[in-house]
């Protein structure tokens, strides 16, 4: 894999890896990510996304507004929820290049420290259930200035 990985980095900036086996992953929603972040500005919600998950590696997929959580292959999909969903056996990821750490398309916005440095699913889920109060506040929010 890693010869098949280097030569699809070689011709693209992505490379089609199998999850399940080194890690797994857990797809956010971008609005989730961005609105616990309370940014859309890539480098403002890297560093909020470094912080909070403790510098685990995350690729954001910008065509597609999906985040992607690195977590240990074990991970089981306790995660699910709306806007959240965990990914391993049977599912390959575009990952990119080392050294793809800016937009535009595909790239790493925490990028990984080691292979063993992976995200916590918990401090994933947080990321998520934050993001989801934050929107629910907004929503409630636009909803009381529209009636008064």
């Amino acid at each position: 894999m890693p010869g098949r990985a280097l030569s699809e980095w070689s011709t693209w900036t992505v490379a089609l890896l199998p999850l399940g086996r080194l890690f797994a992953a857990v797809r956010i929603e971008e609005r989730l990510v961005h609105a616990a972040a309370g940014s859309v500005e890539p480098e403002s919600v890297a560093d909020y996304l470094a912080g909070r998950l403790q510098l685990g590696p995350v690729i954001h997929d910008s065509g597609n507004r999906h985040y992607y959580a690195l977590v240990p292959p074990d991970a089981g999909p306790d995660v699910e929820q709306p806007g959240v969903q965990h990914l391993g056996v049977d599912t390959w990821l575009g990952v990119p290049r080392p050294d793809r750490t800016q937009p535009p398309g595909t790239y790493w916005s925490v990028a990984p420290r080691s292979p063993a440095c992976l995200c916590h699913l918990a401090d994933v889920a947080d990321v998520a259930d934050t993001g989801r109060a934050r929107l629910a506040a907004l929503t409630a929010v636009r909803g009381t200035e529209a009636a008064g």
